[in-house]
């Protein structure tokens, strides 16, 4: 009788021990990404949600430290999301269907000779043409962040400077060239609208705010990024003869495999960046 009492006081004292180190680990999260909730009830089913994506990322990672996961995942700032939720939140920037053939009329399209020798992997961070990892929030803003960092790329190989340009400026300005700000967009006419306008500004004198108010004038440009002309990979069976060129593209990435919402560690990468619409005319989807 006494070794039940002992053995149920241990698992009590064990219960305890580890609910409040979740508890201790759910509010140092809350605090690191400043997370706070209208009501107890809210809060107890973000924790609930939050305390199963935290066992999914543990069991995850026990595989990635085994080989048997390319990538690590870790408790981001959707940690409290579910996945249904977490894809219509991304998913907004989605601005449905239109004409193909208006979107690519006199495009240029990309093409190698067949049997081109190409890398088997290219990493364009390791190469310097790619800028840190920004947050878009609660914006429907990817296409501009898209865009971004194809010019990024393009301006680092031209320049041999890496220097990030403003996402804002596209979310506040390019709306007569058919982008919607945080309601949606498409790279080409963000690239269109930066062609007609002469360049674009930098981050640092435009920075991001996840919302609609345009503070531009041609007078701001301290730094001109000019787009002299657009291309385009003609379809998925020229994606390997394109993607290896010294350049950053932009390609379209759909929600369903954005269900990695906690990804930490990437991984390694055998295109160039992709942050937009590659070989397939659908529109972006953030």
């Amino acid at each position: 009788m006494k070794l039940l009492l002992v053995v149920a006081a241990v698992l009590a004292v064990s219960s305890c021990a580890s609910i409040s180190l979740e508890d201790l680990e759910f509010h140092a999260w809350k605090l690191k990404f400043e997370k706070s909730y209208d009501s107890e009830s809210e809060e107890v089913h973000r924790k609930q949600i939050w305390l199963n994506n935290r066992k999914h990322v543990l069991v995850h990672n026990i595989l990635a430290d085994q080989g048997l996961k390319s990538y690590r995942l870790g408790m981001t700032h959707f940690a409290d999301m579910e996945n249904e939720e977490y894809k219509r939140l991304v998913s907004r920037g989605c601005l449905g269907s239109f004409n193909t053939s208006l979107h690519h009329r006199g495009s240029t399209f990309l093409r190698l000779p067949e049997g081109t020798d190409l890398p088997d992997t290219v990493d364009w961070r390791d190469k310097g043409y790619v800028t840190d990892v920004q947050n878009q929030m609660q914006c429907g803003s990817c296409w501009a962040f898209s865009a971004i960092g194809a010019l990024e790329g393009q301006n680092f190989r031209k320049t041999g400077k890496l220097v990030s340009l403003s996402k804002q400026q596209l979310v506040d300005c390019s709306q007569s060239f058919g982008n919607h700000g945080c309601g949606g967009g498409w790279m080409d006419w963000a690239f269109k609208y930066v062609q007609a306008t002469g360049g674009i500004d930098t981050e640092a004198s435009y920075p991001y705010e996840a919302k609609v108010i345009c503070f531009y004038t041609r007078l701001s440009l301290h730094h001109n990024r000019l787009v002299q002309r657009l291309h385009h990979c003609s379809h998925s069976t020229n994606m390997s003869v394109n993607l290896p060129l010294p350049s950053p593209v932009t390609h379209e990435q759909d929600p369903k495999i954005l269900k990695l919402l906690h990804l930490e560690q990437e991984p390694r990468l055998g295109t160039p960046p992709f942050s937009g619409q590659g070989p397939w005319p659908q529109i972006w989807r953030c």
